[in-house]
């Protein structure tokens, strides 16, 4: 696989095993973005649906970032959508992670690797439960199922799953290319 996004991108459009950003998998596109609120590590409550409506998003989905359910492949993709959150802020897109993490779990994690990120906690999986979200089992827990999900004028324009720990430059180069 090629380092570069353009390239990983073109290889999904030619039939690659990696999934593209577009409109396929999960049937919520075009569908509003909830007003939910969800605790924010750091600050309190945040209402992802009102954030929406003021900001493009890229909302990633874990099953865990701070918690001891949080594996490898999880931190490692954490720490590549935080390495990209300022390319993704000169798109115009707001980057916000969301985990099935406890927010005392996930706040060392947050103020270590990502400090300039949004971090939300949804233990009881309200996004999954109203738009029918991927979620799986993890040590008995129901989590989240890692997705990608690109939210424009607070209506959702592509989901992404399965995903990679490289979906990151992928959609971050994608997102730059529609201008």
């Amino acid at each position: 696989m090629s380092a570069r996004p353009q390239d990983r991108l073109r290889a999904r459009r030619r039939g690659g095993c990696e999934t593209p950003p577009a409109r396929r998998g999960l049937p919520i596109v075009g569908r509003r973005l909830p007003g939910i609120t969800l605790p924010y590590a750091p600050e309190g409550d945040f209402d992802i649906g009102r954030f929406a409506q003021r900001f493009s998003l890229v909302l990633c989905l874990y099953p865990a970032i701070g918690s001891p359910l949080a594996d490898e492949t999880d931190l490692k993709r954490a720490a590549m959508w935080a390495h990209y959150e300022s390319a993704l802020s000169g798109t115009g897109h707001r980057l916000v992670m969301v985990s099935s993490d406890e927010p005392a779990d996930q706040l060392d994690w947050l103020e270590e690797e990502a400090p300039d990120c949004v971090v939300l906690c949804d233990t009881e999986l309200a996004l999954a439960r109203e738009l029918g979200l991927p979620t799986t089992r993890r040590e008995g827990r129901r989590v989240y199922q890692p997705a990608t999900v690109v939210v424009r004028g607070g209506r959702i324009d592509r989901v992404l799953h399965p995903v990679d720990a490289g979906d990151a430059a992928a959609t971050t180069w994608w997102i730059a290319e529609q201008g």
